[in-house]
């Protein structure tokens, strides 16, 4: 697997803290890190809002009355719109 080297400066403090929390889990400082990230990145991920979930926010989701059920499905609906 190829890596990216990244310098990271911490105060004492919390330098002691990582090698301690390190230890305790039988880690290395740097895959404890890796780590964090990784599920700090998974964590923003999962709060991303999708653009469904934006619309439905917004109330715009089934707001138009009196359409085909099957209108975002069915290819007759597409006819025009360069849809094949």
């Amino acid at each position: 697997m190829a890596t990216h080297r990244l310098t990271v400066r911490l105060e004492p403090a919390v330098a002691k803290i990582l090698d301690a929390l390190a230890a305790e889990k039988d880690l290395t400082t740097s895959e404890l890190v890796r780590q964090a990230i990784a599920r700090l990145i998974e964590e923003q991920a999962s709060e991303t809002e999708s653009a469904f979930d934006a619309a439905q926010r917004a109330g715009i989701v089934g707001a138009a009355d009196d359409l085909p059920e099957d209108l975002s499905t069915n290819a007759e609906h597409f006819q025009g719109f360069g849809v094949a």
